[in-house]
């Protein structure tokens, strides 16, 4: 920034230009901060750095990249190389930037912010940009991500593509792959919950999933219980019946089945959660999870509303549970 500053102050035309743009460079060094990091002052007088690497307090802000910086910061995107040398395959950076912000307006997100947007060194999870491209027409951008663990072996990989569709800035889940040795420990619950972090700094209004099921695919019970709902409302349905039929196969009697699904089968989310405890001849009873049985083996599309307060309330509650048991996953490795 302090580069073109300076070459657009001296390849003035006039007089008056260059003096602006003088103007313009001071101001910019006067704003700079201790570690590189540019402050502004708030409506209340408060200063606040804009950039990593300043701070108001003892708080670290992130600066919202507008206006020229943000076109200059992808027109000099260095997005790196992966854990094998290989360059990070992406789009020209002014198309990037003119496209992220048909996308997301204001909200567009920078360079960094993509790099990092689904990364939680704090729960050890890594996502490294693999390759980036965007289509200004269709207004949408496409990443791939490679997912590293906590000791820096490969854990899998995902695919997400963002667009603009009907007003409404849309993600799509379109693939996330676990490793068999990663599987169990909480990677997807400790990477969605930063996702969520960024759908919301992003305006992002929906997500949506195909949600795989059968054979070593969970998504039909996972995907329900972090909050989406299926877009077709037979599914609910077809998901009830079989919850029903689960139940009747236990010896339930028709009017306790009748009941359960009342007052327990109201949506996607709370057949996936289904737990329910069955007598048993000899005494005693046993606690059987027979929504979590049915909705594994189903296949479906969902969507989940980010402006909802209640399917938020889901998604994180879906991430604490994955954290809680990546933490009991790491102990065990430990012992």
């Amino acid at each position: 920034m302090l580069k073109r500053l300076l070459g657009e102050a001296l390849e003035a035309e006039t007089l008056a230009e260059r003096f602006r743009s003088l103007i313009e460079l001071a101001a910019y060094v006067m704003q700079t901060g201790p570690k590189g990091g540019r402050f502004y002052y708030t409506d209340k007088g408060k200063k606040v750095y804009r950039e990593v690497g300043g701070r108001s307090g003892k708080a670290r802000k992130t600066r919202r990249l507008t206006g020229d910086d943000f076109d200059q910061a992808w027109r000099e995107a260095d997005m790196g190389s992966d854990s094998e040398g290989r360059r990070v395959t992406l789009s020209s950076g002014a198309y990037i930037g003119r496209t992220l912000k048909l996308i997301f307006g204001d909200r567009a997100p920078g360079p960094d912010e993509l790099k990092t947007m689904f990364s939680d060194p704090e729960h050890g999870v890594d996502c490294r940009l693999q390759s980036l491209q965007v289509d200004p027409g269709r207004k949408s951008l496409y990443v791939k991500y490679n997912v590293y663990n906590e000791n820096g072996g490969y854990a899998g990989e995902m695919t997400r593509t963002m667009s603009l569709e009907d007003g409404e800035v849309v993600v799509d889940h379109d693939d996330f792959t676990v490793t068999a040795s990663d599987r169990g420990k909480g990677i997807a619950g400790a990477m969605l919950g930063k996702a969520m972090q960024s759908y919301k700094k992003m305006g992002v209004d929906k997500v949506k999933v195909y949600a795989a099921g059968g054979g070593r695919y969970n998504g039909g019970y996972t995907w329900a219980r972090f909050g989406f709902e299926p877009d077709e409302r037979h599914t609910v349905e077809s998901a009830r019946k079989l919850v029903s039929n689960a139940l009747r196969s236990e010896g339930l009697r028709p009017a306790q089945v009748a009941w359960i699904e009342r007052m327990r089968a109201r949506d996607m989310y709370t057949i996936a959660g289904m737990r329910v405890q069955i007598p048993m001849r000899e005494g005693g009873s046993r606690v059987v999870p027979v929504g979590r049985d049915v909705t594994r083996h189903m296949s479906w599309s969902g969507t989940f509303d980010v402006t909802d307060d209640k399917a938020q309330a889901r998604w994180a509650r879906q991430v604490a549970k994955g954290r809680k048991q990546r933490k009991a996953a790491m102990a065990a490795e430990a012992a």
